[in-house]
């Protein structure tokens, strides 16, 4: 059903009675959304997507840092003779994971 300008009123008519089927509406109001409209939506949602992998991303990293620390603290713990018993309540590390290292 191609909807021009002046036919707006009708089809707006026909919607308020549920006289035009939801297939039909939503062909008319995506018609209805600029090319502006579409790149302003898209770029919202790139952002969006943008700014949720940096926050995936950071949490990430910091979580690997802090793997990577543990483990650094580990190697010198050991370097230095500490016990397993010590260097499991130093790093909150399992006996296994310790050995590993």
């Amino acid at each position: 059903m191609p909807v021009n300008q002046a036919g707006f009123e009708d089809v707006f008519s026909i919607a308020q009675t549920g006289e035009l089927e939801e297939k039909e509406l939503r062909k008319y109001v995506t018609s209805m959304i600029t090319e502006y409209d579409r790149k302003v939506i898209g770029e919202y949602f790139h952002k969006e997507g943008y700014d949720a992998g940096m926050v995936e991303g950071l949490a990430k990293g910091r979580k690997d840092g802090r793997e990577e620390m543990r483990r650094e603290t580990v190697k010198n713990l050991k370097a230095i003779g500490a016990s397993i018993e010590t260097i499991m309540a130093a790093t909150q590390l399992s006996k296994e994971e310790i050995e590993s290292i």
